[in-house]
């Protein structure tokens, strides 16, 4: 799997080298996400409607402290480290506005299997920064499908049978996986004129195959349960 992406600056790229040793001072770090995690929490930033300053994100990045700059040695390990982030950050980001699918880092089990579950998760912590600007995706019929996977994957350790999904096991999970970079992709069309200051309100890319769905009527995630005792609840 590459990150290198030809639309953007060379300096502004991450390297495999670069993510194994982001990966590897964030592994460091307790409190710190892993290296998938932290591309699912990017990911959904780089997709929402609202810019995220890193004073907001980085704290949560690293969970050690209300500035999030207690883990580095020096000034100059942070200012590599940071810089990387920002890197990974801009693959993600160029690999998107170039209207490719990004490849997120999925890390392999113990069995060799790709799960999905941290990045998944990761995603999630960033819908939920922004909440309430992501919570017209879980009331459209279309654009809800779109998150589903990301919501499946970072709900299927839930202690809680209501709030699990059932979900293909890991030998067979690679087509789930690439459902959701789809997914992202679709999201991130759907966000696009938001972002880009243009309108008022964000333009869907995706043609609406139904009304919006209310809280009392069934979740369009397909579990059977009306959509407020299901994902109205989950982007909390």
């Amino acid at each position: 799997m590459t990150h290198a992406n030809p639309t953007l600056p060379l300096d502004s790229r991450i390297s495999e080298d670069e993510i194994d040793e982001l990966s590897d001072f964030l592994d460091s770090v307790k409190t710190a996400m892993t290296i998938e995690r932290l591309d699912g929490f990017f990911s959904a930033l780089v997709i929402g409607p609202d810019v995220v300053l890193p004073s907001e994100y980085w704290p949560i990045v690293m969970g050690s402290g209300p500035s999030g700059y207690e883990a580095f040695g020096s000034q100059q390990e942070y200012e590599r480290i940071f810089g990387m982030a920002k890197k990974f950050w801009n693959t993600i980001a160029g690999t998107l506005s170039a209207d490719k699918i990004y490849s997120p880092v999925f890390l392999t089990d113990d069995d060799g299997h790709l799960r999905g579950n941290e990045w998944a998760t990761g995603f999630m912590q960033g819908v939920a920064l922004r909440s309430d600007q992501w919570a017209e995706v879980f009331t459209d019929q279309v654009l809800s499908e779109a998150i589903v996977p990301m919501l499946a994957l970072s709900q299927e350790n839930e202690s809680t049978d209501s709030r699990r999904f059932k979900l293909p096991p890991p030998p067979l999970r690679k087509d789930f996986l690439k459902a959701m970079t789809y997914g992202m992709r679709q999201l991130y069309e759907h966000f696009l004129q938001q972002r880009s200051g243009d309108m008022p309100q964000a333009r869907s890319s995706v043609v609406r195959s139904s009304p919006k769905v209310g809280r009392n009527d069934l979740c369009p995630c397909g579990s059977g349960k009306k959509y407020k005792q299901c994902c109205a609840m989950r982007v909390h």
